[in-house]
């Protein structure tokens, strides 16, 4: 009796533990569906982040490809923006001198003063028509960066009195005193682009001789101050007695197209990019451009350029 008792717990001990084993069973069987239903859930994400990724990379293949197609189509246009504007520069040029030698001949024949009076403005108007598409041109091949360095040396008393020759006529016609004072310690040679330094002179002394009326325009060239590296450097300074600059204006004057007045672009011809295309020069040959001004008072124009000293 008492084995039968004991085989009966046992069995119910057993079936226990079987039990437990079922519980153990359908809680991992529970557990390897979650996981399951995870991978596969994951493996969905997967893929869609896959397609994503595939898409993204389709997008910036064709971004690039599209990229390279402009910068060639840019490159070719640039190319030949450059060729056009070397043609335009030289077949604008030769019929405009022509023009304007010619005219200048007839002046020295015999003429009617009605005649003479019509010649005078197709010379005054060649002139202004023969300056503006220079700027333009000029501008734009500073813009594309088509100005490069020619450094050779030059004799920089010899050099600024060709320039002031340039302007003596136009001075006389208004009366007005044009004097140059350069310091007896500047080297007499010096190596630079002196194509340049000439457009930047000529750029600052046509709008002095512009926007002045009585009195006088003095340039000045003194050493600036030394700097650490092998080159001199010059402080340029023009001074005139012409009708200046609006303290509010003095920051804008050296902007594209700028006229300080609307008023004054009626009596004064010019599309305000001659003193943009100063500083742009400037900046080329290393050194910086600043004004001084009073309105009504006159204007000084500095500048300051570096240049290498010769020792002939």
């Amino acid at each position: 009796m008492r084995d039968i008792d004991k085989t009966k717990e046992e069995l119910i001990e057993e079936v226990g533990l079987l039990r437990k084993r079922v519980m153990e069973l359908e809680q991992v069987s529970s557990e390897s569906k979650k996981i399951e239903r995870e991978l596969v859930e994951t493996k969905q994400s997967t893929e869609v982040t896959l397609k994503e990724l595939k898409d993204t990379n389709l997008q910036l293949e064709q971004a690039i490809e599209k990229a390279n197609q402009m910068a060639v189509i840019a490159e070719t246009g640039n190319i030949t923006k450059s060729q056009f504007l070397s043609n335009m520069n030289h077949e604008f040029r030769t019929p405009m001198n022509a023009i304007l030698g010619m005219s200048n001949l007839l002046l020295d024949t015999s003429l009617t003063a009605e005649q003479r009076e019509w010649v005078e403005v197709i010379i005054s108007a060649g002139n202004s028509l023969f300056s503006l598409l220079s700027e333009i041109l000029t501008l734009t091949e500073i813009q594309d960066g088509h100005f490069e360095l020619d450094e050779i040396p030059f004799k920089l008393r010899t050099f600024i009195d060709d320039i002031i020759k340039i302007f003596r006529t136009d001075a006389e016609k208004k009366n007005l005193g044009l004097f140059h004072y350069i310091r007896e310690d500047i080297p007499e040679t010096l190596e630079g682009d002196s194509r340049l330094l000439k457009t930047v002179i000529i750029r600052i002394l046509e709008n002095a001789i512009k926007f002045t009326d009585t009195g006088e325009i003095v340039l000045r060239i003194e050493p600036g101050n030394p700097e650490k590296d092998e080159k001199i450097t010059l402080h340029f300074s023009i001074s005139d007695t012409g009708i200046g600059i609006a303290e509010d204006k003095l920051d804008v004057i050296f902007d594209s197209f700028t006229q300080i007045d609307s008023s004054l672009s009626r009596k004064y011809e010019g599309i305000g990019i001659g003193l943009s295309i100063a500083q742009k020069l400037v900046t080329i040959l290393g050194g910086k451009i600043w004004v001084e001004s009073k309105l009504n008072h006159g204007s000084t124009f500095h500048f300051t350029v570096k240049l290498n000293s010769i020792n002939l």
